[in-house]
Parts: structure tokens; sequence; C-alpha cells
């Protein structure tokens, strides 16, 4: 596990342990280019109420396979983390977010090889993403491009604004696009 606060945490192969990158009281460094693998949790950060920091500080390039958390922020004490170009693969939670102000740009979400989907969140409150392994049989008439993602509220009132990214060769029949909706299961 790597626990420190250094003002960069980059270029580190993490496997089989407890917390991969773990940043608390008072750190808040750069966290960039790490492959993080079958460890509980990819990347944590927690801070403390009371505990004030400032400053942006990015998540970027990271890899994390087959963790039971991706990436967890927990009161980030007035970091602002961008999270950006990370890859998440077949962890029980990608990503999970507990306060506003983060800023979610584009990172690769994916089951293995099913369902690899390109995906930014604009939100308020509290939610987490995984990747999706197997998709429900789809309405009649309806057909998917292979991109899917499970994304739940935390909190009572938070909101997700989710845009997932594709290829027209995604698209059995580029014409249809201007007809494109994400579909919501919600499990009936």
């Amino acid at each position: 596990m790597v626990d420190y606060s250094s003002p960069t945490i980059e270029n580190n192969n993490i496997n089989n342990t407890f917390g991969g990158i773990k940043v608390n009281a008072g750190a808040s460094p750069n966290i960039l280019r790490n492959e993080i693998t079958n460890s509980t949790y990819g990347i944590w950060i927690q801070d403390y109420f009371g505990v004030s920091n400032s400053g942006d500080r990015s998540i970027d390039y990271n890899t994390i396979g087959n963790c039971n958390m991706g990436i967890l922020i927990r009161n980030g004490a007035g970091i602002k983390y961008t999270i950006v170009n990370n890859k998440f693969i077949g962890d029980s939670t990608n990503l999970q977010i507990e306060e506003n102000g983060h800023e979610i740009g584009i990172n690769t979400f994916a089951f293995g090889s099913n369902y690899e989907t390109d995906a930014s969140f604009d939100y308020s409150g509290a939610f987490n993403v995984a990747s999706v392994y197997s998709l429900p049989e789809m309405p009649t008439g309806v057909e998917n491009i292979g991109k899917a993602l499970n994304i739940a509220n935390l909190i009572a009132g938070t909101w997700v604004n989710v845009t997932i990214y594709y290829n027209d060769a995604d698209l059995a029949n580029p014409a249809t696009e201007p007809y494109m909706k994400i579909w919501k299961y919600n499990g009936t």
C-alpha cells in the first residue's frame, strides 16, 4: 500500500493489497499512471472534517482492475479532484463519489471485454458507478450499442448526468443516430 503525502504518486504497480493507494488526513497528491489490481481499494481518498486543504488535484491515467472499490473519494476537505482517463476493469464498484465539487471527465469502464464504456459525469450529491457484466433482455424494437453502466445514488436528492461516448462503428445503422436514447433499467 502507498500511504503518503507526496505531491505526486505515480508509476506504481500495486497488486494484492488492502488499500492500493490511500490518501488521508490532510494529504493532497496528484495520483497519476498507476496500475492497481486485485486489491480491496484501488485509490481511497479520505480526509477528516475540520482538516482544511485547498487547490485542485488530478487522478489521471490509472488502470484499476479487479478491486472491490476502484476509486473512493470521501470527505475531500476542500480539494477538487479531476478524475479523467482512468480505466476501470471488473471492479465491484468502479467509482464512488461521496461529495460535490469534483470534475469527472472521460473514464473507461469495463467488465473484462464486456460493455467497455467511455463516460463522463456531472452530478450533485453522492453516487457510485459499476461496470456491467451482462445486460437484461432489451425491450422489443430496441437494440444496444454495447455500452452500459450501473449508476446508483447513495443519498436522497442526488442527480447524475452521464455522457456516454461511442463511434459510428458501434451503431448497426448510423442513420438511426438521431433517435438514440439512454435506456434506464431499474430491475423491472
